[in-house]
């Protein structure tokens, strides 16, 4: 009998799975050493929103518990990177202070009621080919734009081109974990003709 329940519940599992497959945090994670560039695809995401204007150091962690407020109220969990995009980059670089968009990413399994609170919004992130460059250190606009350049150098080597504003995610809780050992992936939406993944050496990241 056991066994029979045990078959039953795991057939009705996989099969929520096959109709509703949730996102993987091995579909984000970077899979090289931080100091290469990877181009990959990156599913689509739904996101609870914030938009922030300020200091890159420091304004993104108030749009994160902003969002990690409703994410906490209706019982999602965070095992996902947070996701942080500047949407100005293409037209004015991001400066010490910049409007940055903070996505968390939502379990796909779950219905979600709007959020109501002020300042927040529910999106609907597209799959996207995207070259990375993953680094440990600090979460500062410096290390950004150190990823952003070995791409920018990748992109014309490659003859690949952008199609998109850059953006960063962030793996590590800063909480407790030194800045050092911080990892985090900055990446670039191309027009990609492939979906395999390739890689390329880059420096090696401080």
């Amino acid at each position: 009998m056991r066994r029979f329940l045990f078959f039953r519940s795991a057939a009705a599992f996989l099969l929520m799975a096959l109709v509703s497959p949730a996102l993987r945090a091995d579909d984000f994670l970077p899979n090289v050493e931080p100091g290469k560039i990877v181009v990959r695809t990156i599913p689509g995401y739904p996101a609870i929103e914030a938009e922030i204007e300020g200091s890159v150091e420091k304004d993104w962690e108030r749009g994160f518990r902003q969002g990690a407020r409703y994410v906490a109220s209706i019982e999602n969990e965070l095992r996902w990177p947070i996701v942080v995009t500047y949407p100005d980059w293409l037209n004015q670089p991001p400066q010490p202070k910049t409007r940055m968009l903070v996505h968390l990413i939502l379990n796909t399994q779950k219905d979600f009621a709007f959020p109501k609170e002020k300042g927040l919004a529910m999106t609907d992130q597209p799959t996207v080919s995207v070259a990375c460059y993953s680094l440990r250190g600090a979460y500062t606009l410096e290390n950004f734009k150190k990823g952003f350049t070995e791409i920018q150098n990748y992109l014309k080597q490659n003859n690949l081109t952008q199609n998109g504003p850059p953006r960063v995610l962030y793996y590590s809780n800063p909480a407790w974990m030194p800045p050092f050992w911080l990892l985090q992936e900055v990446q670039v939406p191309i027009i990609n003709s492939s979906t395999t993944e390739s890689s390329s050496s880059a420096p090696a990241a401080n």
